[in-house]
């Protein structure tokens, strides 16, 4: 039993035998040496107003705070930092979360960090608030010494930077670690008074998505000139391109011919094999490597 606990009860059966202040001195005295060794100056303050209580009321009053900030410590010692990465698309017909998967589980293994949750989302970040988004219950579930991934700050909103700051500042004061994980940068709670770091590692998370937007930008105008001119765009008809399905077409072509829905082999190839596509990206690889074998696309559940 932690030392958090067994003072959380000692403390709760102080307030409840609702002792005088002489009677409640002489019982908090003995727990003095295990509350100094919480180290908290909180704690400390607290302690020091119980003692110098002088009735039943203010004393009581005292020792109730003293076991609610007991508490949040026994919250903080019994809890095990997580990894928590968050994943958001706007539209789910259009994009897929591989992508912004793919740069977290890389960024995650250069950092030496496994994932402990994926959180994911299909919202658009202009058109629904913080709390559809997952970003309300992303902060209020942030613990001390979480480390939160998303890969680039417009996955926490693109409605304004007052609300991003307010995210920001919520996950760090509450002592969890943010990283983006295009920019490779982060912002840690020893960061959360460091104003100029702060802006720092935002101006290059916004920088990396600032790229690839220009990047994207100059790719389909580079397209459009070639169509202009005649020329082929994009890959020749027929070109097979190497897929992170392929090392499991056995496996697949399996599932389906035992009848398993669309959805559910999703679902089993990541829980089974730690692959994660969407469906529009397993559809193309049935398309180009099993001839459409086994696809109802007007049926929603497959």
């Amino acid at each position: 039993m932690s030392t958090e606990l067994v003072l959380v009860r000692a403390l709760a059966a102080i307030v409840m035998e609702n002792m005088s202040a002489r009677e409640g001195h002489a019982a908090l005295v003995k727990h003095k040496d295990a509350l100094m060794a919480l180290g908290s100056n909180l704690v400390n303050e607290q302690y020091a107003s119980a003692i110098k209580a002088t009735n039943k009321s203010s004393f009581k009053l005292a020792c109730v705070a003293l076991l609610s900030t007991v508490k949040d410590l026994e919250s903080v010692a019994e809890h095990k930092p997580k990894v928590i990465a968050y994943v958001r698309v706007s539209d789910n017909y259009k994009q897929d979360s591989s992508t912004q998967r793919s740069v977290i589980e890389t960024y995650a293994n250069e950092q030496g960090l496994t994932v402990d949750e994926w959180r994911e989302f299909n919202l658009s970040g202009s058109k629904t608030t913080s709390e559809e988004r997952g970003i309300v219950s992303l902060v209020e579930g942030a613990k001390q010494g979480d480390i939160i991934l998303v890969s680039d700050v417009a996955r926490l909103g693109r409605d304004n930077i007052h609300s991003v700051l307010h995210t920001i500042t919520s996950i760090t004061t509450k002592g969890a670690s943010l990283h983006f994980c295009y920019s490779k940068t982060s912002i840690t709670p020893e960061d959360t008074n460091d104003i100029a770091k702060v802006f720092i590692a935002l101006g290059e998370a916004y920088a990396a998505v600032k790229f690839a937007e220009e990047r994207s930008v100059k790719a389909k105008a580079a397209i459009q000139r070639r169509r202009n001119a005649g020329l082929q765009v994009g890959r020749q008809k027929g070109t097979k391109v190497k897929s992170k399905l392929d090392d499991h077409a056995a496996w697949l072509l399996n599932q389906i011919e035992k009848g398993h829905t669309k959805k559910a082999i999703l679902e089993m190839l990541e829980r089974d094999r730690g692959v994660s596509v969407g469906r529009a990206q397993l559809y193309r690889w049935l398309d180009s490597r099993a001839g459409g074998k086994g696809i109802n696309k007007d049926y929603h559940g497959k």
